[in-house]
């Protein structure tokens, strides 16, 4: 499915100027501002990775991502188990990683060998 498919209605980035504008607190627009490009007026958003890779998360390490400027929680991910390549569930909510989630926006799958990999929608 397309991006844009589940997105239907007035966007909610229209009038965002800067990242003080940014409502990430309301799902909704948090669900475009992650799926769709970022407005042109933000300009260029910096953000930053922490891995979890502690004794329990060991072989399915878990990763978030956090908007630079204010530290704003944006998505985590997790390895899967169970597969054999690496997947990855790609979630808006910080501790909620199951498959039939809301807050689920994608999942990001590699080859059999590592080298490649494609990125899906939640479509």
């Amino acid at each position: 499915s397309r991006l844009s498919s589940n997105m239907k209605g007035p966007s909610f980035l229209l009038n965002v100027n800067s990242i003080d504008d940014l409502n990430l607190d309301d799902p909704k627009f948090m669900r475009e501002f992650l799926m769709k490009p970022c407005p042109k007026g933000l300009g260029t958003l910096q953000c930053f990775i922490r891995r979890n890779k502690g004794i329990k998360n060991a072989l399915f390490p878990e990763y978030r991502v956090y908007l630079k400027a204010n530290e704003t929680f944006l998505m985590t991910s997790k390895k899967r188990a169970g597969s054999k390549t690496s997947n990855y569930l790609i979630s808006m909510g910080r501790n909620d990683l199951d498959k039939n989630s809301a807050n689920i926006i994608g999942k990001l799958r590699s080859n059999f060998l590592g080298t490649e990999y494609a990125i899906y929608d939640d479509g």
